[in-house]
């Protein structure tokens, strides 16, 4: 990676990676600081801040909530309501993403 060569990008690039849970190529992130000489110190100092503060916020959010989504397991029927529209929601996403697809498909074939 081209911009692996500027230390702030670097740095930012593993620092994003480490903390942010989408999927994001970390594995790779790691390798190519290895094989950039980057320093092992700011290495892992970067990798353990950025975990700490994903997992903590992760806690705080667990801690929160927990106890609201185990009463929806608990009574699913008070909450019908929610549950048929985060389902409506997640299928409506997901068709929203299968006809967009085939539309890039279609606007590259022609």
């Amino acid at each position: 990676m081209f911009f692996l060569d500027i230390p702030f990008y670097r740095t930012t690039a593993l620092a994003v990676s480490t903390a942010v849970p989408i999927p994001m190529p970390t594995s790779m992130l790691f390798a190519a600081a290895g094989a950039s000489d980057y320093g092992v110190g700011r290495f892992l100092t970067v990798v353990i801040i950025c975990r700490s503060v994903r997992y903590t916020f992760i806690a705080i959010v667990a801690d929160h909530y927990g106890r609201h989504f185990v009463r929806v397991l608990r009574h699913p029927s008070q909450y019908w309501g929610w549950l048929l529209l985060f389902a409506a929601v997640i299928f409506s996403l997901i068709m929203a993403g299968i006809l967009l697809n085939r539309r890039l498909t279609v606007a590259n074939i022609g």
